[in-house]
Parts: structure tokens; C-alpha cells; sequence
């Protein structure tokens, strides 16, 4: 997956409330560390402001009280920015100067968060009848039951897990199912490619 696609994916992970140590996310994103760090580099940029704290017990959360949120910002705000801040530049303190630009550089990190989102679609399922995992995950969906399957992990290791399916999306082409992982006690993002069977 590409690195705003992971880092969309911790937000949703740590946007459930639960706190998640350093070592939880690599797993769960199958990626080093040292990449999830970044992806929380990335997010804080946008004004997404991730805590950590040490210690055994220690892990990554979101205090969503102390959010700076932005519902929607187009390219055209961030040029109107941009030539305001070119028509200034001479007259201002280097303070206000580094101020602006570091602001700036938030609202450009939300704008690609927000540009990102817009690309997940809805998936019409009934165009896939021929499907037979997405055919019985939607069977399972419809009557709120769940069901077992057997998930390949980006790691190429396969874990079997019970999961509530609760919806479906497109992103790159690629089919998810977004539902309750009882194994995980969470909401999970399953890869339909990824799912090698399953047994209601």
C-alpha cells in the first residue's frame, strides 16, 4: 500500500481509542518502526496530534479533544496562500515569516489526507454476485452475523479470524471489507484478494 494509504490506516487504528505500542502498529501495518514513526510524522503535519508515552505500558493514542481539524481545503485556498505569502514575504519578521510556512505546510498535509480520502469508493456488491467471498461476507453482513476466515497478512503468515462485516470498499482498484476482528477486538480492513477461505 502506498505511505498516505498506511498512514490513513494508523489513523483509523488510533482512532478507535484503544492505544497501540510502537511494535503493535508494525505489525499491524506490516511495516518496520521506523515507517511508523514516519506515518505518524506525516499525520501530526496535518494537525493530527498523535501522543505517546513510555514505559511497559506505554503506546500511541489520540487525545481527540486537542484535534485542529479542517473538513475540506482545496488547492485553490492553499494557492490563494501561497501568492499572499510570495506579495509579503520582504515585510514580514523571519518569526512570522517561519509562523506562516509552517502553517502552511499543515494545511498542504490535510489537503493530500483529504485528497486521499475522497479516492476510497463505495462498492455496489450486487455486481459481484459471481464472487464467492464477497457474495457470503455480504450474506454475513445483511444478517449481522459473522463469519471465520482464514487471512493471508502482508507478511505472507496466515491467521484464522472471526470477524462482523460491516461494510465494503474500493481503494486502488483493490476490494477491502471493513468489519469487527473478534481475534483483534477492533475494526479491521480486510483485503478481499487476501482472504484464502471462509466458513460461516
Amino acid at each position: 500500500m502506498s505511505k498516505i494509504t498506511n498512514a490513513l490506516i494508523l489513523l483509523e487504528l488510533l482512532d478507535s481509542g484503544k492505544k497501540y505500542s510502537l511494535k503493535e502498529l508494525s505489525t499491524e501495518l506490516g511495516v518496520s518502526e521506523r515507517m511508523v514513526r514516519y506515518y505518524k510524522e506525516q499525520l501530526e503535519l496535518a494537525g493530527i496530534i498523535i501522543e505517546s508515552f513510555k514505559g511497559p505500558n506505554g503506546g500511541y493514542f489520540i487525545n481527540k479533544e486537542n484535534q485542529f481539524k479542517i473538513s475540506y481545503f482545496n488547492k485553490y485556498d492553499l494557492e490563494l496562500l501561497e501568492n499572499i505569502f510570495k506579495a509579503v514575504d520582504d515585510k514580514l519578521d523571519k518569526k512570522l515569516i517561519n509562523d506562516y510556512k509552517s502553517l502552511l505546510s499543515r494545511l498542504k498535509a490535510i489537503y493530500e489526507v483529504n485528497k486521499k480520502v475522497s479516492e476510497y469508493d463505495e462498492v455496489d456488491v450486487t455486481i459481484y454476485n459471481s464472487d464467492e467471498k464477497i457474495r457470503l461476507i455480504n450474506d454475513a453482513l445483511k444478517t449481522n452475523k459473522k463469519v471465520s476466515i482464514l487471512y493471508q497478512n502482508v507478511d505472507g503468515t496466515y491467521t484464522k479470524r472471526d470477524i462482523s462485516p460491516i461494510t465494503f470498499f474500493k481503494f486502488e482498484d483493490v476490494i477491502y471489507v471493513t468489519a469487527f476482528c473478534h481475534l483483534r477486538g477492533d475494526i479491521r480492513h480486510f483485503e478481499i484478494n487476501r482472504i484464502i477461505e471462509i466458513n460461516k
